[in-house]
């Protein structure tokens, strides 16, 4: 139902974060979890065409990406992650109600671990290339709900790298 033109839109999604590599490579005995939910709010500008409806924006976002952990003889480590998030996104309709997206653009990342016993070195931050894609389905001219994947690396050289990738459910508001 987005008409062509330009909008301003806000979102809120939740869903779950995971980091492929976290537990790889654990012994037995140790228990670990790698995965938890995840929250998203963003806001972002659309500009849709007058023809074939095709549309391209930038949305910027804050995700908390919760956090994982492992424990067992005698070692223990949580881990939290959260991020600002800048993208392009391009939109492409199927109908009058639903919407397939696409998003490329950049993570800042901030991983903050604490261990025991305490290690140095454990809370890096970075920035990586993020990719995403999704679908959105319009209630009406200013509400829709939306369904986004996306995924980009995690880590350094101390903590490991891995591949972040995250599953949301949310609602989008225009403006």
């Amino acid at each position: 139902m987005a008409t062509e033109g330009t909008y301003f839109y806000g979102a809120v999604d939740y869903g779950e974060g995971r980091v492929s590599s976290y537990c790889a490579g654990i012994p037995a005995g140790v228990t670990c979890t790698d995965k938890n939910s995840a929250s998203r709010l963003s806001v972002g500008y659309q500009v849709i065409s007058a023809i074939g409806k095709e549309g391209i924006g930038i949305e910027a976002s804050y995700v908390n990406d919760g956090k994982g952990s492992f424990s067992g003889q005698g070692v223990a480590a949580n881990m939290s992650n959260s991020e600002w998030q800048l993208d392009v996104t391009g939109t492409m309709p199927l109908d009058e109600t639903f919407i397939l997206i696409s998003k490329a653009g950049l993570a800042l990342w901030n991983l903050k671990t604490t261990s025991t016993p305490a290690a140095a070195g454990l809370s890096p931050t970075g920035m990586d290339f993020l990719w995403g894609v999704g679908a959105e389905m319009d209630l009406s001219k200013t509400i829709a709900l939306r369904c986004m994947f996306d995924s980009h690396l995690i880590g350094d050289s101390v903590t490991g790298r891995g591949t972040l990738a995250t599953l949301t459910l949310g609602a989008l508001f225009r403006f």
